[in-house]
């Protein structure tokens, strides 16, 4: 080097840890923006739960949204009806030629998620700014 010549030597270590701590809380707001997400499509008025066959009740409160899932590079959250009642909540969802007189109908899951999938990244996106404080 001259006396003109000029470097800089930048120690990422700092950089690193801090990107890391972002990376965790920004999996913690995806997580609590995808929980928040199936839970509105399970519950909102005419969600999954309202659209659910009623015959004795139970179907419609199987529904459930489990705790997320955070893995190293993805989040999941499930969503679902059933218990131990499994093949019966496939069958009534599957089954389109059924009828409910109560309540109900097939695809009770299904429509709702397909309905939720509009502007589903944007919602999503809009959560994980605002949990973050962007």
């Amino acid at each position: 080097m001259t006396p003109t010549d000029y470097g800089f030597k930048f120690d990422a270590r700092e950089f690193m840890a801090g990107m890391a701590a972002f990376h965790e809380r920004a999996m913690q707001a995806t997580a609590m923006a995808l929980f928040e997400e199936a839970t509105d499509i399970m519950e909102k008025p005419n969600g999954a739960r309202d659209q659910a066959p009623v015959d004795t009740t139970a179907l419609r409160e199987s529904g459930k949204v489990l705790e997320p899932v955070i893995s190293p590079n993805s989040v999941s959250v499930v969503l679902g009806f059933g218990d131990s009642a499994i093949p019966y909540a496939h069958r009534q969802h599957e089954e389109l030629e059924w009828r409910h007189p109560v309540h109900g109908k097939a695809k009770y899951l299904e429509d709702p998620i397909n309905e939720a999938s509009q502007g589903f990244m944007e919602r999503i996106a809009t959560r994980v700014r605002a949990i973050l404080g962007l």
